[in-house]
């Protein structure tokens, strides 16, 4: 059946309803399905339908026709995916992607600095936002297809009705209002319909969700609300984006048979994650949200769960940078999508017997945030250039330029910029040349140059030692130390610049130590840290540190020349997704036994750790001190500092990794 057909057919006046057709195998007669999800009839049809053929087709000239209709004539496209393959474009999501403003994620780094450590990871934000917009529309399909097994279900076995309402109040399970009784009371009968127009707004918020990363991702966003005190988030910025977006390309939503309003609200409430008033961190919780009802809220665990982090976002970006980064190749997250559903509660779950897997993909995140977001050597390189972005944060200016002459219009500074999408739009990762070859005689543009010099010599900040807390010490009875249970004393507690000047102060009094011996004043060897970041416990390496009482090695630094300017110290803390709380308690599951199938019993609960206790970790969380030298010629005296402050508190005397820190989870 052409296209051609099926539009004088639906403008004719046998077509004076609106009617959705699917699922047809040579059948005669289709079947109409109502638009109002609480009340779903059926209706026979007096013509026939060719067979495979799969139509959802609205319109005539009284009502309004659906997306798919108005993208007849519409061009589709197919985008290649390193991971997924052929992903298939709609026509709003091209329209999205042609634009500067999404399109300004392909100069966006996915793992930011990484790329100086890990030299493979340099995919963008770009490939990261396709690929978590595919895996939301198979997460769609799997939950249309579940629920239209259930419907038939209930269909075949009318008394599962009974006995679910019966169960429930045995139980004392909520109901679901998703069929509404002649008196006005609520039963549950199956999870609301996803409409075509959820769908789009599921897909164009999985693709535009990281609209709002500043250069370098979550480095950029640290700098802004640690160093400067600015209250900024990129989910937020997200949504400014995606309106600057809309409104500079005239994009209309209506156009693709969206709401202007309440489905763009719905669109910026799953990629904030949160209610919009306030935003992220003072609106009022994912209960005030009000794009969908709340018999919809698991279209919001789709790119966001709010509840356990078991979402799209993640199953992507751990896949993705696991394997450009390390070369690891790791299974697709078909498996986690094809075997969900929604049951009691209107939240996405689980199959019980992907409890380890679960458990499993925590791991995952634990190990990448370990192994490479929080790696030694990416850590000084961050620091490095966020000291750059800070020196140049109100010098630099951002170009602003017309979109149709592209003539400059206005520079505004960054600390301006990441609040005005217009200037925003123009902020990527090439901020670095473009700061280097700025005209700028001040003397912080001048620091910022001298930095990137090193930068580009790989003449990064030093490593100098780190402090894991998580260890079992005579002192505290033999119990592992959690950050949960320490005094205001403890390294976990104190305040990054206390922990500094303790170190500062124990370096000058225990300046003079033991002397070295003529051969080692007279010795020019450095001994640097061995692969895990560990310092070599031998005497040799233990007069490298030394400053002699009189007369010895006149090239040791001295007292005065350690300050607090040359010294990093950070406090890290790397989990598996819920601090020191297990992640897959947060997950419920639901049992996929045929006699609970059968009867439509879906409840989900929480399934006990003895179902994966051979996997679970020791610990759920991580954490400690680490600390870094700007200067390399004084790394010496900073390592000597950091053991005499390890010493004096008893903590294990420079213990290295590789990585260890504390990011944010939404790359």
């Amino acid at each position: 059946m052409s296209q051609q057909t099926i539009l004088n057919y639906y403008m004719s006046n046998k077509a004076s309803k609106p009617r959705e057709f699917d699922d047809f195998e040579g059948m005669k007669g289709g079947k109409r399905k109502s638009s109002d999800v609480d009340h779903e009839t059926e209706e026979s049809y007096d013509f026939e339908v060719p067979k495979k053929q799969h139509l959802s087709v609205v319109g005539t000239q009284n009502f309004p026709l659906t997306p798919i209709l108005r993208s007849v004539g519409l061009r589709t496209k197919t985008f290649h995916d390193r991971i997924y393959g052929q992903i298939e474009l709609d026509p709003l999501i091209i329209r999205i992607m042609d634009t500067k403003q999404f399109q300004r994620l392909q100069q966006l780094k996915q793992l930011g600095l990484c790329e100086n450590v890990f030299r493979s990871a340099n995919h963008t934000r770009f490939e990261h936002s396709v690929g978590a917009m595919h895996l939301a529309t198979r997460m769609m399909q799997t939950l249309e297809e579940q629920r239209r097994k259930d419907k038939k279900l209930r269909r075949m076995f009318p008394a599962i009705n009974q006995y679910w309402e019966n169960l429930r109040e045995q139980k004392g399970y909520p109901a679901l209002p998703s069929k509404r009784n002649e008196d006005g009371s609520c039963t549950y009968s199956i999870p609301a319909k996803i409409t075509e127009a959820d769908k789009l707004c599921v897909k164009v918020a999985a693709l535009c969700h990281d609209l709002g990363h500043g250069p370098f991702s979550h480095m950029f966003e640290t700098m802004i609300c640690q160093d400067m005190g600015l209250d900024w988030a990129h989910e937020e910025m997200s949504v400014l984006m995606l309106k600057y977006l809309l409104r500079d390309n005239n994009i209309r939503l209506e156009d693709y048979g969206l709401d202007p309003v309440n489905d763009l609200r719905f669109i910026e409430e799953l990629i904030v994650g949160d209610d919009l008033d306030g935003g992220k961190r003072n609106g009022g919780g994912i209960e005030a949200r009000r794009g969908r009802g709340p018999e919809k809220n698991f279209l919001y665990d789709i790119i966001n769960n709010a509840h356990s982090g078991l979402d799209i976002d993640k199953l992507d970006y751990f896949m993705r940078d696991k394997k450009v980064s390390l070369g690891e190749e790791d299974k697709q997250p078909y498996r986690f999508i094809d075997l969900a559903r929604v049951c009691w509660c209107p939240e996405l779950d689980k199959d019980e017997k992907l409890a380890p897997e679960a458990m499993e993909i925590f791991k995952i995140r634990f190990n990448m945030h370990w192994k490479v977001y929080t790696h030694r050597n990416v850590k000084a390189v961050e620091y490095l250039i966020r000291d750059v972005l800070k020196l140049a944060f109100k010098h630099y200016t951002v170009p602003c330029y017309d979109k149709d002459t592209a003539r400059l219009v206005r520079r505004v500074p960054i600390e301006e910029a990441i609040y005005d999408p217009a200037a925003f739009v123009n902020l990527d990762d090439h901020i670095l040349s473009n700061i280097y070859n700025f005209q700028s005689e001040d003397e912080d543009m001048q620091c910022a140059r001298a930095l990137l010099h090193r930068y580009q010599r790989h003449d990064f900040y030093k490593f100098v030692g780190n402090t894991p807390m998580n260890f079992v010490d005579a002192r505290h009875g033999g119990n592992s130390v959690s950050a949960d249970s320490q005094t205001d004393s403890h390294p976990i507690k104190t305040s990054v610049d206390a922990l500094k000047q303790e170190m500062l102060s124990l370096w000058e009094e225990e300046n003079v130590c033991i002397p070295d011996t003529p051969d080692e004043q007279n010795s020019d060897v450095e001994y640097p840290l061995d692969d895990r970041g560990s310092q070599p416990m031998n005497e040799e390496f233990l007069s490298q540190s030394r400053t002699p009482v009189k007369g010895g090695n006149q090239n040791a630094p001295s007292a005065g020349q350690l300050s607090a300017d040359d010294l990093i110290v950070e406090k890290w803390s790397v989990h598996h997704g819920k601090k020191s709380k297990n992640p897959v308690d947060e997950v419920f599951f639901f049992s996929s036994e045929k006699e609970a199938s059968v009867k439509g019993l879906w409840v989900a609960r929480r399934v006990s750790q003895n179902r994966y206790g051979s996997i679970l970790p020791r610990d759920q969380i991580m954490h400690g001190v680490r600390v870094f030298c700007k200067e390399p010629s004084k790394r010496h005296a900073a390592i000597s500092a950091h053991r005499l402050w390890c010493k004096k508190k008893m903590w294990p005397e420079s213990l290295g990794t590789d990585s260890m820190h504390h990011t944010n989870d939404s790359h």
